[in-house]
Protein backbone atom coordinates (compact mmCIF):
# COMPACT_ATOMS: atom_id res chain seq x y z
CA UNK A 1 0.00 0.00 0.00
CA UNK A 2 2.85 2.42 0.35
CA UNK A 3 3.62 2.43 -3.55
CA UNK A 4 -0.34 3.87 -3.75
CA UNK A 5 -0.93 7.27 -4.13
CA UNK A 6 -2.33 9.06 -0.72
CA UNK A 7 -5.80 9.69 -2.40
CA UNK A 8 -5.94 5.90 -2.88
CA UNK A 9 -4.59 5.29 0.41
CA UNK A 10 -7.60 7.38 1.87
CA UNK A 11 -10.61 5.92 -0.37
CA UNK A 12 -9.55 2.52 0.35
CA UNK A 13 -9.47 3.52 3.99
CA UNK A 14 -13.18 4.82 3.91
CA UNK A 15 -13.97 1.27 1.89
CA UNK A 16 -12.24 -0.86 4.48
CA UNK A 17 -14.31 1.29 7.59
CA UNK A 18 -17.30 1.73 5.97
CA UNK A 19 -19.96 0.07 7.77
CA UNK A 20 -23.08 1.54 6.17
CA UNK A 21 -23.01 0.65 2.89
CA UNK A 22 -23.49 -3.24 1.55
CA UNK A 23 -21.23 -5.38 -0.78
CA UNK A 24 -22.12 -3.72 -4.45
CA UNK A 25 -22.12 -0.29 -3.22
CA UNK A 26 -18.14 -0.53 -2.00
CA UNK A 27 -17.43 -2.68 -5.01
CA UNK A 28 -18.34 -0.42 -7.33
CA UNK A 29 -16.79 2.11 -5.79
CA UNK A 30 -13.06 -0.43 -5.28
CA UNK A 31 -14.02 -0.01 -9.34
CA UNK A 32 -13.79 3.49 -9.71
CA UNK A 33 -10.87 3.78 -8.05
CA UNK A 34 -8.83 1.01 -9.40
CA UNK A 35 -9.73 3.09 -12.54
CA UNK A 36 -8.40 5.97 -11.26
CA UNK A 37 -4.92 4.27 -10.18
CA UNK A 38 -2.03 3.87 -12.41
CA UNK A 39 -1.75 0.54 -13.98
CA UNK A 40 1.28 -0.61 -12.80
CA UNK A 41 -0.10 -0.33 -9.33
CA UNK A 42 -3.25 -2.27 -9.72
CA UNK A 43 -1.69 -5.39 -8.13
CA UNK A 44 -0.69 -3.00 -4.93
CA UNK A 45 -4.09 -2.26 -4.59
CA UNK A 46 -5.84 -5.63 -4.83
CA UNK A 47 -3.39 -6.11 -2.16
CA UNK A 48 -4.50 -3.27 -0.18
CA UNK A 49 -8.00 -4.54 -0.93
CA UNK A 50 -7.52 -7.95 0.19
CA UNK A 51 -5.87 -6.84 4.01
CA UNK A 52 -8.70 -3.86 4.22
CA UNK A 53 -11.96 -6.39 3.40
CA UNK A 54 -11.73 -9.88 3.75
CA UNK A 55 -15.84 -9.97 4.63
CA UNK A 56 -17.22 -9.25 1.11
CA UNK A 57 -16.72 -11.69 -1.31
CA UNK A 58 -17.13 -9.22 -4.70
CA UNK A 59 -13.82 -7.10 -2.32
CA UNK A 60 -12.06 -9.96 -2.16
CA UNK A 61 -12.70 -11.31 -5.82
CA UNK A 62 -11.61 -7.94 -7.32
CA UNK A 63 -8.60 -8.48 -5.08
CA UNK A 64 -7.37 -11.36 -5.79
CA UNK A 65 -8.06 -10.95 -9.76
CA UNK A 66 -5.77 -7.68 -9.63
CA UNK A 67 -2.97 -9.28 -7.80
CA UNK A 68 -3.05 -12.80 -10.01
CA UNK A 69 -3.86 -11.79 -13.26
CA UNK A 70 -1.06 -11.37 -15.53
CA UNK A 71 -2.57 -8.58 -17.33
CA UNK A 72 -4.66 -6.20 -14.31
CA UNK A 73 -5.55 -3.91 -16.97
CA UNK A 74 -7.83 -6.72 -18.97
CA UNK A 75 -8.90 -7.78 -15.87
CA UNK A 76 -10.15 -4.55 -14.18
CA UNK A 77 -11.85 -3.86 -17.69
CA UNK A 78 -13.03 -7.20 -17.69
CA UNK A 79 -14.43 -6.72 -13.74
CA UNK A 80 -16.48 -3.32 -14.91
CA UNK A 81 -17.97 -5.16 -17.78
CA UNK A 82 -19.26 -7.73 -15.47
CA UNK A 83 -20.38 -5.67 -12.84
CA UNK A 84 -22.50 -3.56 -15.03
CA UNK A 85 -24.22 -7.16 -16.41
CA UNK A 86 -24.74 -8.49 -13.15
CA UNK A 87 -28.05 -6.67 -12.06
CA UNK A 88 -29.74 -8.28 -14.97
CA UNK A 89 -28.33 -11.31 -15.07
CA UNK A 90 -29.13 -12.40 -11.91
CA UNK A 91 -32.67 -10.92 -12.47
CA UNK A 92 -33.28 -13.18 -15.23
CA UNK A 93 -31.73 -16.54 -13.74
CA UNK A 94 -33.89 -15.96 -10.77
CA UNK A 95 -37.04 -15.22 -12.90
CA UNK A 96 -36.11 -18.91 -14.49
CA UNK A 97 -35.88 -20.50 -11.06
CA UNK A 98 -39.18 -18.60 -9.60
CA UNK A 99 -41.05 -18.90 -12.70
CA UNK A 100 -44.04 -16.81 -13.52
CA UNK A 101 -46.45 -14.46 -11.50
CA UNK A 102 -43.82 -15.22 -8.56
CA UNK A 103 -41.39 -12.58 -6.77
CA UNK A 104 -38.94 -12.27 -3.97
CA UNK A 105 -37.64 -9.21 -1.48
CA UNK A 106 -34.23 -8.38 -0.79
CA UNK A 107 -32.62 -7.14 2.16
Amino acid sequence: MNRLPENAKRELDGIATDTAHGAAELHARALGLARRVPPELLPALGEALLCGRRDMAPLMNLALALINSPNPVEELDRQIVAARRAPSVIASKAKALLGSGRGIITI
